[in-house]
Formats: structure tokens, C-alpha cells, sequence
């Protein structure tokens, strides 16, 4: 019962109006995030970063590179998926609440 009234607010929440379209939404919430985990260590190789560098800088250099790739593979997958304003809405909310937690 607890899910089911989940489901329900989410979908309400981000305007979704079928349950097609929640599950597809889910879906590419999925596979953007695993599909970071064979994207991180081309990206960090290309950037030359490794086992050496120091944690310090390395949690700040991942910070950097694997947020704006995620949301590059998810407005990607999106969009492919015929996504593309749920998650171009969903990008401009996420930007805007990273902007705000930096000020």
C-alpha cells in the first residue's frame, strides 16, 4: 500500500500520466546510473586521473567530471526514449537546486 502511494506522488509530482511512462522513466534512471560505472574509467584515464592521486583531489576531480556526464547520459538516453521534456525539465530543477546549495 506504502508503494502504491508513491508511485502515485511521484507521478503526480513530475506530471506523468501513465504508468508507461513512469516505468520507462525509471528505466532510464537505471540505466543512465549503471552505465556511469563503465563510463568512469575511460573518462578518468582520458583525464589522467588514478589510484595516485590524492583522495582530496580526487573526490573533487569525480565530482566534477561524473555529474556533468550523468546528466549528459541521461538527457541522452532520454531523449532517445522519447523522454526528452520530462528529463530537459528534470535537468533545469536539478541545475537550479545545485546552484542554490553553492550560494
Amino acid at each position: 500500500m506504502f508503494l502504491y502511494h508513491m508511485f502515485k506522488k511521484l507521478k503526480n509530482k513530475w506530471g506523468i500520466e501513465s504508468n508507461y511512462q513512469f516505468w520507462l522513466i525509471f528505466s532510464i534512471f537505471g540505466i543512465s546510473g549503471t552505465s556511469m560505472l563503465f563510463i568512469k574509467p575511460h573518462l578518468f584515464d582520458f583525464i589522467g586521473i588514478n589510484s595516485s592521486t590524492h583522495p582530496i583531489l580526487y573526490v573533487l576531480l569525480y565530482i566534477l567530471t561524473i555529474t556533468p556526464a550523468y546528466f549528459v547520459v541521461l538527457f541522452a538516453l532520454g531523449s532517445l526514449a522519447g523522454q526528452f521534456r520530462f528529463f530537459w525539465e528534470f535537468k533545469k530543477r536539478m541545475i537550479k537546486k545545485i546552484c542554490t546549495a553553492f550560494r
